[in-house]
């Protein structure tokens, strides 16, 4: 280490004449808000957590700390709130603040191309240090989601540092005294310069992050002291949510109208004699990194644990409750660990779809001439699609929130219609497509089509259904759903408590919001039903004569076939047509079934053709059973009357939310989309019975648990009567317009 970095200021000599050590501390905070959250939430947050905050510690002249606010938030906060840039301009003069930049969006880094990795901390960047006048040194990884090769991403965006949970660093082998300071480490089997290929690391104390702000502000002043009385030359880096400050349930009147804030910081100041604030970029410039070091993969302890499947959750749970309860827990935790972030690819289906739809535009917009003045707009509604919120669930995570979702979505369709106009390559611009390909890397190939107004995505490999169906005009998904899923934390439901209204919700508490079990309502235990399938379109089922709406509402249903979830083949033909021949099994009998089923959006309306033909090809007849399509329509929000059904009759039904019932005899169908203006219209031949009802997931949030509009199901049916070796012919149109 170089002897001039371990030379003592006058006043560190004079507190070690004292005998007392030195502490750098680091404080940090990380301001959040996704992209399409709600502007209510955004306010809210904001005059609850992120501007009292500022007003509190900007009074005391001699606190020092670091602030990563998000692009999505500063985007929402430039306009609105200029009061907010002041301030923090003026304590960037003052080198009272340093700024952390990141991913502009607020992307999981190791979930995006390689390009958009580097993009997007660039772009972020440059606009800090536009509005600001500071140079931007270091990033917030979000979710503090890492793998090794993000070393040559940040590095490559001209930064020299970022943080992560000391977790990880526990789970290299360090131990407490190897975690106040931090580390370097290095890429090396990267391409870039050996300059971009290091980056230095500072731990996340895991112990500060759950006692600021819930424990007694002496808790922090006797931790630092224990570390200060441990060795010289210590740096210790608190660094986590801006919204603990008075955004949590409850936490506001804690933080602010009880004062710990300030009581925390009048603690701090009584102890500047050796608690030195400091900034991770002063931190460089004056101590060397303890050593080298490469982390494992992962993110701060609770993400690795949501991202397990249901039973090794409550396998893990129940682990570590064995520990704790003999004692051995704080021994083994850091050998006590679950899995890494991109196993939400693996546990949602719907995430890795959206993330296939994210790198498939990735990639057309990369295409893109470079210069043309389209570019850079494209890229930005890319880099807004690449938001990490709605790409995973835990007790935060936005993907059981529609809108969160459908503001992905909704940029990546917008990313995608301006690349598709542009000249790409040399080659002319295409807004009709069909691509065949693997687009989300499961081993089985996807269809594409379009036809510039409508885009649709479907899956042979899984009962060749429609999983995503795009309407261009609105950027609108119109199967932007989730299942119905177990979840570990469905088992606590049993004793959650009724959370406070929002009058009463500042009410004292000194817990973690990981501590708490709330309910927003009561009996949401009989809203607990598991699909089987996700929630796609024109999937084929085969039921009993005498099952019921209810029946597929609770998930009590027969499937006589398995026609609904496994591979059909693409027959060759002039439309996209799938089939497969199986067998339905009724009584303990087979009885051998072909289902053709084409598929073709109409020229260049926004118009899909189905025609079912479903053939009995065997020697005995099959008759009382019903064939059902189900279709799926998520239209977001379940309760407004602005979204409704009509019935050939003209009747309306809403709200969405409480429809669950058959329409009988209908030739005409519509759902209606009042707030971005389009409906759809189903037409048949001949009268059929639709069955209707919604799809509510629940989940836990930070505000407890909750029960969500996901989607509502359309499904037509029809009794089956099937001589030996005849066919029945079955034709859907469904028609997507805008409101007059």
């Amino acid at each position: 280490m170089n002897p001039a970095l371990q030379t003592l200021t006058a006043k560190e000599k004079m507190t070690k004449e004292r005998g007392m050590n030195k502490i750098h501390f680091v404080f940090g905070v990380h301001n959040h808000q996704p992209v399409g959250n709600f502007d209510n939430v955004f306010e809210k947050t904001y005059q609850r957590a992120y501007k009292p905050f500022l007003d509190v510690v900007k009074n005391h002249g001699w606190f020092r700390f670091c602030v990563h606010n998000s692009g999505p938030l500063m985007e929402w906060l430039e306009p609105r709130h200029p009061e907010y840039f002041s301030d923090i301009a003026k304590l960037v003069r003052e080198n009272r603040v340093e700024l952390v930049g990141g991913g502009y969006y607020e992307p999981i880094l190791p979930a995006i191309p390689e390009k958009d990795r580097t993009g997007q901390i660039t772009l972020y960047s440059e606009y800090l240090e536009k509005q600001f006048k500071t140079k931007i040194n270091g990033i917030w990884t979000p979710e503090r989601v890492w793998e090794q090769s993000l070393v040559s991403s940040i590095a490559n965006a001209g930064c020299k540092f970022t943080v992560l949970d000391d977790f990880l660093f526990k789970a290299a082998g360090l131990r407490d005294d190897g975690l106040n300071g931090y580390y370097f480490t290095e890429d090396s089997t990267s391409s870039a310069p050996a300059k971009q290929q290091r980056l230095n690391l500072f731990p996340i104390s895991e112990e500060l992050r759950y006692s600021i702000p819930f424990k007694d502000p002496q808790y922090t002043i006797d931790y630092l002291r224990n570390i200060a009385n441990s060795g010289t030359d210590r740096i210790v880096v608190y660094m986590d949510d801006g919204e603990k400050f008075g955004g949590w349930p409850k936490t506001k009147k804690h933080v602010y109208d009880n004062g710990w804030l300030e009581k925390f910081l009048q603690a701090l100041g009584k102890n500047r004699d050796w608690i030195e604030m400091t900034t991770f970029s002063e931190a460089l410039e004056k101590r060397g990194p303890m050593g080298r070091i490469y982390l494992p993969g992962g993110s701060y302890r609770e993400m690795t644990e949501w991202v397990l499947p249901v039973q090794a959750q409550h396998e893990y749970e129940d682990f570590t409750a064995e520990l704790k309860h003999a004692g051995k827990y704080e021994k083994a935790k850091p050998f006590v660990r679950g899995s890494i972030w991109k196993n939400f690819l693996a546990k949602y289906p719907e995430t890795a779809n959206m993330h296939a739809k994210m790198r498939h535009v990735s990639a057309l917009v990369d295409s893109m001439n470079k210069k043309s003045k389209a570019y850079p707009v494209a890229r930005r509604e890319l880099y807004r699609g690449q938001c990490n919120c709605p790409y995973w669930h835990g007790v935060f995570g936005g993907l059981y929130l529609p809108y969160l979702r459908h503001a992905v979505f909704e940029h990546l369709l917008e990313a995608e219609k301006i690349a598709r106009k542009e000249s790409v390559k040399g080659k002319k611009a295409r807004l009709s497509v069909s691509e065949y390909a693997d687009f989300d890397n499961d081993g089985n190939e996807e269809i594409h089509i379009a036809n510039g107004k409508l885009g649709m995505y479907a899956k042979p490999a899984l009962g060749g259904c429609v999983y995503e169906l795009d309407y261009y005009e609105k950027n609108f998904n119109l199967l932007n759903t989730l299942a119905r899923y177990p979840e570990a934390y469905h088992r606590k439901l049993s004793y959650a408590v009724l959370a406070p209204k929002e009058e009463d919700e500042d009410a004292e508490t000194s817990a973690s919001i990981h501590d708490m079990v709330l309910t927003k309502e009561l009996g949401l235990e009989k809203k607990l039903r598991y699909d089987r399938h996700i929630r796609a379109s024109f999937i084929d089922h085969f039921f009993p004569i005498g099952t019921r709406v209810e029946d597929l509402l609770n998930v009590t249903y027969e499937e006589l076939g398995d026609f609904y979830n496994k591979p059909y083949t693409v027959a060759k033909s002039s439309v996209l047509a799938f089939e497969r021949e199986s067998a339905l099994t009724i009584n303990g009998r087979n009885y051998p079934l072909h289902v053709r089923k084409e598929i073709a959006l109409s020229g260049k309306d926004a118009v899909i053709q189905v025609k079912y033909t479903l053939t009995n090809t065997g020697t005995e007849a099959i008759t009382g059973i019903m064939f059902g399509s189900e279709m799926n329509f998520a239209f977001l929000a379940g309760d407004e009357h602005d979204r409704y059904y009509k019935a050939s009759d003209g009747e309306k039904a809403t709200p969405l939310r409480k429809i669950i019932r058959t329409f009988n005899q209908q030739t005409r169908f519509g759902i209606y989309e009042g707030w971005r203006g389009f409906f759809v219209e189903l037409e048949f031949p001949e009268p059929t019975n639709i069955w209707v009802y919604p799809v509510e997931t629940v989940s836990m949030s930070e505000g407890g648990f909750e029960s969500i509009y996901q989607s509502s199901v359309i499904m037509p049916v029809w009794e089956l009567n099937l001589m030996p070796f005849g066919s029945k012919a079955i034709h859907i149109s469904k028609k997507i317009d805008a409101l007059k």
